[in-house]
């Protein structure tokens, strides 16, 4: 199996409880950016946000084991969130560092 690359999406003020999460189960860092999302579908936000017409989300990458996958989200569904967190994967054919 390729090793895949989780990009996690939480609400800004979920994201240091999600690290958290993450880290302890994690061989690799994480990559951690903010964001902003605009668009029509505003399933999971809050009503300021919906307000708005903004969701402000923290994305949430790392290299992971295909065989992590369920660990690692099992950890972010037991956290005391306020918000939804969406994931994707992707599977990576190869990757490495130039030093």
């Amino acid at each position: 199996m390729p090793d895949l690359l989780l990009t996690m999406h939480c609400a800004t003020h979920d994201a240091e409880v999600v690290i958290a999460a993450l880290q302890p189960l994690l061989a690799n860092p994480l990559h951690i950016w903010p964001g902003t999302v605009r668009g029509a579908d505003f399933t999971g936000a809050s009503t300021g946000e919906k307000v708005n017409g903004e969701r402000l989300r923290t994305s949430i990458e790392a290299v992971i084991s295909f065989d992590a996958l369920p660990a690692l989200l099992k950890a972010v569904a037991d956290t005391d969130r306020h918000q939804a967190v969406e994931w994707r994967t992707i599977a990576l054919n190869d990757h490495g560092k130039i030093a």
